[in-house]
């Protein structure tokens, strides 16, 4: 199936899904494309690469700024909607790296807040996303996903014990970037925060807490418990979906046992999906836990892989759980499953996800006949939009001259029917909606007679 025309046949669109986009993460991955870590990770097997060779978006933005605004209009260009953005951080407290304000992909939250360049870096690339315009001077973005991700120090599965100080550094960090954010967004750019990465449901006998000396699991609900107090009190819930989760075994009801002794949920889940053995464990929570009425971002998962995600859709269909979105990371899952070694996966196979094959077709609901003399034509339905096309054939699928008066929304199409539809005396004329992204609806068919 092309990426370039590919049309996943699921229901994508019957829960009003819409157009997502990519996690952005580097503007030049180097060594990691075949590693299984994380630059600025610290290993033990003499396999670490190089961090220098890695180009966070926000933590070396300043080396290049050329290449990311190019990047993002790329990403805009093949019809992204929505971009993520990743803070990995944590205290630079050893002699030789505590002035540093960045070690390969981690920033340096120690004093709860980013140093310089990170801090203008990340104004920088907020302000990209927020101006960027389409060929029709649309806005090229119109959700932005910052994620915060505690490493090391500042992560709660590490800790021996509850750490106040900690805990306080990682919130003033938390307050200080989301700040930078907020001053340079765009008004009508939505901005969704994650407050830990991937950090949801992992504690108790989660196969996380892998260090010995650990009290991980203490710790850690703890952190999500006062972490999503602080944040719903300080801030509300409107502009946050709480933690990501990464789908395994139980992390979806004990991360909403966490919201619920807070007494809020948040109003999505965001989810990271790489398996759908795992993405059904999470939904088999949702609905065993009243969680079905909040929908699902699909916050990470393959770049470029229908096949994988269509079955996501279907078991999420079957489970009647809807998917609002879906968000790319820079990781295919062909690569992915040919570099499995023993050390773990690659996290990255490419700089960026160039292209978007998340794309919905446009879907018909209801149609049928307007106007004083019914020979004007109404369509609902989703994913049209504002600059649809309509295509009619007569009833042996022979092609009608292009109809007149065509408006398209993102839900709803009326054209006026040309009189050729009548001259053969053919009961009704068939229509075909074609969206921005050249995708049509499946046949559709209106009786004129």
């Amino acid at each position: 199936m092309s990426s370039a025309n590919a049309q996943i046949s699921v229901n994508m669109t019957t829960h009003n899904y819409t157009v997502g986009g990519s996690n952005y993460i580097a503007y030049r991955i180097g060594d990691y494309a075949n590693s299984p870590h994380n630059p600025g990770e610290p290993v033990s097997d003499g396999t670490a690469n190089n961090p220098d060779t890695f180009f966070d978006v926000i933590n070396r933005y300043n080396e290049n700024p050329t290449i990311v605004r190019q990047q993002m209009t790329t990403m805009c260009a093949n019809g992204q909607r929505k971009i993520g953005l990743m803070l990995w951080f944590r205290p630079f407290n050893q002699v030789w790296d505590v002035n540093l304000p960045y070690f390969g992909n981690i920033s340096n939250s120690a004093g709860g807040a980013l140093r310089e360049p990170v801090s203008s870096n990340l104004a920088a690339v907020v302000k990209i996303i927020s101006d960027l315009r389409r060929d029709t001077g649309a806005p090229c973005f119109d959700e932005l996903q910052f994620r915060f991700a505690p490493k090391n120090a500042a992560n709660p599965i590490g800790w021996s014990a509850w750490n106040e100080a900690q805990y306080a550094e990682n919130w003033n960090l938390m307050l200080s970037t989301r700040s930078i954010v907020e001053r340079n967004a765009r008004s009508s750019l939505v901005r969704y925060y994650d407050l830990g990465a991937e950090l949801g449901g992992v504690y108790g006998d989660d196969p996380a807490f892998l260090c010995s000396g650990c009290s991980g699991s203490v710790s850690t609900e703890r952190y999500l418990r006062t972490l999503w107090q602080q944040y719903y009190s300080t801030f509300g819930v409107s502009d946050t979906y709480g933690f990501s989760i990464a789908t395994a075994p139980n992390r979806m009801w004990k991360m909403m046992r966490i919201y619920d002794l807070v007494g809020v949920r948040p109003s999505q889940w965001a989810l990271d999906v790489y398996s759908n053995t795992d993405f059904r464990y999470a939904l088999n929570d949702l609905v065993a836990n009243a969680g079905m009425s909040r929908s699902i971002l699909l916050q990470e998962t393959f770049s470029e892989s229908l096949d994988f995600v269509s079955g996501l859709f279907e078991s999420a269909a079957a489970s009647g759980i809807k998917v609002r979105t879906v968000m790319q990371w820079p990781l295919s899952k062909t690569h992915n499953d040919a570099t499995t070694t023993p050390l773990g996966h690659a996290h990255y196979s490419s700089d960026y996800p160039e292209t978007y094959v998340y794309k919905p077709k446009p879907r018909i609901s209801s149609g049928g006949l307007g106007c004083s003399d019914s020979k004007c034509a109404w369509l609902i339905g989703y994913n049209f939009g504002p600059n649809c096309q309509v295509g009619l054939y007569r009833y042996d699928w022979t092609r009608l001259p292009d109809p007149a008066g065509i408006t398209c929304t993102t839900s709803q199409v009326t054209f006026i029917i040309p009189g050729e539809a009548y001259q053969n005396g053919d009961p009704g004329i068939r229509v075909a909606v074609t969206n921005e992204f050249g995708l049509w609806n499946d046949p559709y068919y209106i009786s004129i007679r």
